[in-house]
């Protein structure tokens, strides 16, 4: 199953996930904050099977605290990010040259 993972209004991941959609983290760590699933939406474009929306927690929650999973760990996300603007583009695995996440075919 296809699923975009959405946190906050800010940014998105879409990733591959084998399990039922029951069993994805409910409480997860993703760029050193914890976001917590809020609620689910199916996807109208058919570009992903299901968006799941993810909600920050505030210092308030009880939640704030909790070791959750890291999102990096989990799906295989360096930190390096992509400065070419690759996905943007039709072809979102090509990095240019002067990309931090070029490699050679």
């Amino acid at each position: 199953m296809r699923i975009r993972v959405q946190f906050g209004l800010i940014d998105n991941r879409d990733v591959n996930w084998y399990q039922p959609v029951e069993n994805f983290p409910t409480l997860i760590n993703f760029l050193g904050k914890n976001y917590e699933w809020v609620m689910y939406d199916k996807d109208i474009s058919g570009a992903v099977d299901m968006i799941l929306i993810f909600s920050e927690l505030h210092s308030y929650d009880p939640d704030y605290t909790t070791v959750c999973p890291i999102w990096n760990e989990m799906f295989g996300e360096s930190r390096i990010m992509c400065d070419c603007g690759a996905k943007f583009t039709s072809f979102p695995w090509d990095h240019m040259r002067m990309c931090k996440k070029w490699t050679k075919w």
